[in-house]
C-alpha cells in the first residue's frame, strides 16, 4: 500500500511476550516529519490480539503530537472477540475521529465470506480529498444486502 503511494514502508515488529501488540515507545522513536499514516488492525488476524483501550489512548497522545499523521484502523473482526476482552474504536478516543479511517464490514460478523464488501468511515477532508481521483465503486453486490 505504501510503496504504491511512492512512500517508504517502516515494518515496526511485534513479539509474542507483547501479545504482538505494538510498544508505543517504539512507534513515538520511528515516527518522523515524513510519516503520515499508521495502520493498526485490533482485533487482529492471524493472532486475535485486541488493543486495550488504555494502549489505545497512548497510541493517540504519540499520534496527536505528529499534525499531519493520519490512521487507518482496520476493525473489521471487531465482533468476533472472546472475553474479558473489549473492542475499541480508535475513531472514538478524544480528538481522533478526525484523524482516523476506519475499515470495516459486514462480511466476517455476519457469517458472509462470499460477499466481499467494505465500509470506510473517512474524516471529511480526506474524502473531500479522494473524491477528485476516487469515484464510487460497487462490484459484486450480493443480493442478500
Amino acid at each position: 500500500m505504501a510503496r504504491l503511494a511512492d512512500a517508504t514502508p517502516v515494518i515496526l515488529p511485534t513479539l509474542i511476550s507483547d501479545n504482538f501488540l505494538l510498544d508505543p515507545e517504539l512507534l513515538e522513536s520511528n515516527i518522523t516529519e515524513k510519516s503520515r499514516l499508521l495502520i493498526l488492525c485490533s482485533p487482529s488476524n492471524p493472532t486475535g490480539s485486541v488493543y486495550p483501550k488504555k494502549l489505545l489512548e497512548k497510541i493517540a497522545e504519540i499520534v496527536a503530537k505528529h499534525p499531519r499523521l493520519l490512521v487507518l484502523s482496520d476493525e473489521i473482526y471487531e465482533h468476533i472477540i472472546y472475553a474479558p476482552a473489549t473492542h475499541t474504536s480508535f475513531a472514538s478516543l478524544p480528538g481522533m475521529w478526525e484523524r482516523t479511517l476506519t475499515v470495516n464490514g459486514f462480511s466476517k460478523s455476519k457469517l458472509h465470506p462470499s460477499c466481499i464488501s467494505a465500509v470506510m468511515q473517512l474524516p471529511l477532508p480526506v474524502i473531500n480529498t479522494g473524491k477528485n481521483f476516487i469515484g464510487d465503486q460497487v462490484d459484486f453486490v450480493s443480493s442478500l444486502i
